[in-house]
């Protein structure tokens, strides 16, 4: 698979779940926000690594070869992180994530609460201006960040 880059360490396949991927190939961009890799690409510029979704490792592109939802993540791969399909079972029905405005972001060098807490001292100076709109608060393993259109500031909500 010939991975399209949208950063200097991000690619599109990183962002979109592996069914919405088949269907669309380099046109899933459509359907993402275009603050969300620049987002993204800050705090992974900030914090080191990110992982979003990383199906794409397993080598496989056809959705109905990949394993269960529950089966990818005993194995750390994680397939609805980023874009999800309308259909997807995962989340609120109206969830930022099917509107390609959300991330789910898992850090090898920093925890969620100190990527949080840095979003929250900076967000004025930085992550305002880049479009970040909304974060989850006390998530342990992985931290929603969003794109939503409000305009009160940053947005902090517990799902």
């Amino acid at each position: 698979m010939r991975r399209i880059r949208l950063s200097k360490n991000l690619y599109l396949d990183e962002f979109v779940a592996p069914e919405i991927y088949q269907k669309f190939r380099g046109n899933s961009l459509w359907f993402l926000n275009p603050a969300l890799p620049i987002i993204v690409q800050a705090l992974r510029d900030q914090f080191g690594c990110v992982i979003i979704n990383n199906w794409s490792q397993q080598g496989k592109v056809d959705a109905d070869e990949f394993l269960s939802f529950q089966e990818n993540k005993k194995q750390n791969y994680f397939t609805e992180s980023g874009i999800r399909s309308p259909q997807c079972i995962i989340g609120s029905e109206y969830s930022q994530h099917k509107f390609g405005n959300a991330a789910d972001l898992k850090f090898t060098d920093a925890t969620p609460n100190e990527v949080r807490k840095h979003i929250i001292e900076q967000y004025d100076p930085i992550y305002k201006a880049l479009g970040l709109t909304a974060i989850e608060d006390n998530t342990q393993s992985w931290l929603h960040i969003d794109c939503r259109n409000i305009s009160n500031g940053l947005f902090i909500f517990n799902a």
